[in-house]
């Protein structure tokens, strides 16, 4: 920490600003946000459209849900994950 007249200056590991955070985190949500509509979403209306074709309703429907949910949470799982494992360069 450094005092410049009076104020308190916070020196951080990296030269991320809080304007920076606050565009990463907004960038991370609007990403999971997009992930969860876009593959849930997405498995759903597969399921949806191949059991119109194939006469199996509801089966395809809910397999394409469970689908959708295992993908987004893998997906989910690596694009968090260098957010909560430490650092392994030293630094």
């Amino acid at each position: 920490m450094l005092q410049h007249d009076r104020i308190l200056v916070v020196k951080f590991g990296t030269e991320k600003t809080d304007g920076m955070r606050f565009s990463y985190a907004l960038s991370l949500a609007a990403q999971l946000g997009f992930l969860v509509v876009s593959s849930i979403g997405g498995f759903l209306l597969l399921g949806y459209w191949l059991d119109a074709k194939l006469s199996t309703a509801p089966w395809l429907l809910v397999l394409g849900i469970i689908v959708g949910i295992i993908v987004t949470v893998r997906e989910a799982y690596h694009l968090i994950k260098p957010l909560v494992t430490p650092d392994k360069t030293g630094s």
